[in-house]
């Protein structure tokens, strides 16, 4: 399909762009509107998406096999035929060429009926916002541009991000949407809540004043051994993982080990490792079901609220294929310091491992048991 086949297709609707950082992790689609254009791997987590942009082809083929039916890649003519050989239908595919200017300039921003050019800039979504002027939106929405990617400064956001090009994606980015006259909003809400607790801001503000610092063991460890030698899997989630020491003592035995945590801070830390340590919270898992086949848990669930204990471990259970593998503390931290900061004592919920146990029998059997630890195999 021809770049112009979609001018003024979108007339004074409103289009939300997302991006993959946090806030999209924690964002409510139900209140996002139809036009809905996303960036790299977003497509993978945005329902019923409409169109998608990438500027390079990793996220091309990390994308293809899943590629969803409702969606139209808007791809640059160079990359069009690899996504092809990705898989991706050519009725699904518009092309255009990348206009490559820095700076664009109002003269860059004239469209005729035989353009097929979009402004590329220094980023993806600058090719979607000028895409956005061209099929007639009147205003762009912008959710999950606050991760610690290459749009991570876009929002001007006092978030610890990376180096690289953030300064001058975040200057092109204000100047390329005032040029195009867009009204525009950057809906952003990186705090991860559950039962009205804000464990993001908990958590960071525990790790500012020495928590969980400079450590070099996990929790899991004791517990490594029993997982090998009576468990089959080949990769693992942690959930609560901190800065990630768990996930050397999987991948040191040639096993793919992701880790989630709450605070943004801990995150920070364990990617400047090299670990692949994703940010959410236990209670809403950014993850496909049956992503894994193992999830891990140690000494993290009894610092939630009752409520959101049994809904962590129900969504531990959801992304799991095979396993789950918990160890919950069932006295309080006497540790008073971080009772100090935080207020209020650290394990919101002191209750027996019989207790936890209950919350997810009806999804498997169990397998190991014993104060404080327990293994649930899921249900076919």
């Amino acid at each position: 399909m021809n770049l112009s086949s979609f001018y003024r297709r979108h007339a004074s609707e409103v289009a939300w762009i997302f991006g993959k950082g946090p806030s999209l992790d924690t964002f409510d689609q139900a209140s996002a509107g139809s036009l809905r254009i996303c960036i790299n791997e977003s497509v993978l987590h945005v329902d019923s998406p409409t169109y998608f942009f990438a500027h390079d082809e990793v996220p091309i083929k990390r994308i293809a096999a899943k590629f969803p039916n409702s969606c139209t890649a808007v791809l640059e003519h160079c990359r069009s035929i690899f996504a092809q050989q990705c898989g991706l239908a050519e009725s699904q595919i518009c092309t255009y060429h990348k206009l490559q200017q820095n700076v664009p300039t109002e003269a860059d921003l004239l469209i005729d009926s035989n353009s097929d050019s979009l402004i590329g800039v220094s980023s993806t979504v600058h090719s979607a916002l000028h895409f956005c002027k061209l099929i007639g939106a009147s205003k762009v929405v912008l959710v999950g541009f606050d991760g610690t990617g290459g749009y991570a400064n876009c929002l001007g956001l006092d978030l610890p991000v990376g180096g690289g090009q953030h300064e001058r994606i975040k200057k092109d980015t204000v100047r390329l949407i005032e040029l195009l006259g867009l009204e525009s909003e950057f809906a952003c809400e990186v705090q991860i809540k559950g039962d009205s607790i804000d464990y993001q801001s908990l958590y960071d503000k525990l790790r500012r004043n020495g928590y969980h610092q400079n450590e070099n063991s996990s929790h899991l460890h004791k517990y490594v051994p029993w997982i090998f030698e009576n468990l089959k899997f080949q990769n693992v989630l942690d959930i609560g993982c901190s800065s990630g020491a768990s996930l050397e003592l999987f991948s040191q035995k040639g096993v793919e080990a992701t880790g989630l945590d709450v605070s943004i801070l801990a995150v920070e830390e364990a990617r400047k490792s090299g670990r692949n340590v994703v940010h959410g919270c236990a209670t809403r898992l950014p993850f496909p079901d049956n992503s894994f086949d193992l999830v891990c848990s140690a000494d993290v669930m009894e610092h939630l609220s009752p409520n959101d204990g049994s809904l962590a471990c129900k969504e531990a259970c959801r992304v799991a294929r095979r396993n789950v593998f918990m160890k919950i503390a069932e006295k309080e931290d006497s540790t008073e310091k971080w009772k100090a900061i935080a207020g209020h004592p650290l394990h919101l919920t002191t209750q027996s491992i019989d207790w936890w146990k209950n919350q997810i029998s009806a999804l498997g059997s169990f397998v190991y048991l014993q104060p404080e630890v327990f293994c649930i195999e899921l249900n076919d």
